[in-house]
Parts: C-alpha cells; structure tokens; sequence
C-alpha cells in the first residue's frame, strides 16, 4: 500500500490530470476501459485517495458525483457500486469494518464477471470492492465467507491482490488449526513477494518463521 506522504502528492497531480480524447488512447486499451468508463475512471481514484488520506468530506463528494454519472444502462450498477468502495473504504480506515461489511453488501452486482466486458474490466470485476469485503469478513471473524470472497482472486488483471490474499488466507487456516492449508498459502505469498520493498521484510520473516 502507498504510504500516506506519497498519496498527498499524487492526489493533487491526478486533481490536475486532463483526460485527452484524441488519437493517444492506448491506455484505454491497456487498462481495458471503455469510453464511457474513462469518464469517471478519475473520480473513483480520487475518491479512494480521499478516503486513505482520512478526508471524508472530500471522499463522499466523490462518491456522490459518481453516483450521478450517466451509466448504459446494461454497465450493471457499475458507478453505484465502486461509489459504495468509496464509501467502504472510508468505514475501514475508521476502523468500522461492520459498516464496511454492510455498504458493501449493498452492491448491484454480487457475481464476478459481467458478460458484456467479458470479465476483464479493471473495474467491472469490482477488484477492490470485493477485496475490501473479504478483508471485513475476516475482521469480523467471518473466516468462511472470507475465505470465499479472497477465493475469487486468480485473474492476471488482478494480481495486485494476489500475494495479500494469499497471506490472509494462510492466516486463516492457521487459525483453524489446518496446518498444511496455511502453509501452502504463505509459501505463495513469500514466493510473490521475495523481492518486496525493505519495510516489509519483518513481515516476511514473520511468515517464514511460521512456515
């Protein structure tokens, strides 16, 4: 996770960022995002930069300007849902993961993959939302559920997840007493993250130690 010195200065830069809709719109491929997606692409960042940096004020604003874009009507709840991220997100870092847990329970969309972006959306795959819910599930003690939702995590579009929920799942398993299962899941963890950033290395030994 970004610390909260280097999101205070891309929050401003990103403000200031204009989307151009001419001929230079390769990342739209890149990132998979549709035209009308890219509409409102910078709002959702913006509202979760918001809510890490603890301005709630500034993060519900973006929230509810997403929900006031004009979606197709096929896009699946898609905006109401990353606004309710937002919005979750902003519970957590409070520490409220029972409120966190149930805006998002709230979300249109409770699948994974929606047929119109063939499930390879950034977005439309609801990453975050569905990471964050997990993260509630398992604060709260909810371990199967927990397990379920970290459990949707395999897509290569989404492997920035991929090493956390493999050490949330390993932590999950040790704590039920299922040896074998836990280290299964921190080897992968230590596996992806064996060149992690120096303030992580406690974190590391930590997990080899319990290997």
């Amino acid at each position: 996770a970004l610390d909260k010195g280097t999101i205070r200065r891309v929050r401003p830069a990103l403000l200031h960022w204009v989307q151009h809709s001419g001929p230079n719109t390769r990342y739209l491929e890149d990132w998979r995002l549709s035209p009308w997606q890219n509409s409102f692409a910078k709002l959702y960042a913006l509202g979760l930069l918001s809510a890490r940096l603890g301005d709630w004020a500034a993060a519900e604003r973006y929230a509810a300007q997403l929900e006031g874009t004009r979606a197709p009507q096929d896009s699946l709840g898609l905006v109401h849902d990353l606004a309710l991220e937002i919005r979750g997100l902003e519970a957590e870092q409070r520490g409220d993961w029972q409120t966190a847990l149930q805006i998002l329970e709230g979300a249109v969309l409770h699948g994974i993959a929606p047929p119109a972006d063939n499930g390879t959306g950034p977005f439309s795959l609801r990453a975050f939302g569905r990471f964050l819910r997990a993260e509630a599930l398992y604060h709260l003690g909810r371990d199967q559920e927990a397990l379920d939702w970290y459990g949707t995590f395999w897509r290569h579009t989404e492997f920035v997840f991929i090493a956390p929920v493999q050490l949330r799942m390993g932590e999950i398993y040790e704590r039920q007493g299922n040896p074998t299962e836990a280290v299964t899941h921190y080897r992968r963890f230590l596996a992806r993250w064996q060149d992690a950033d120096p303030r992580y290395r406690p974190l590391l030994q930590d997990v080899a130690t319990r290997v």
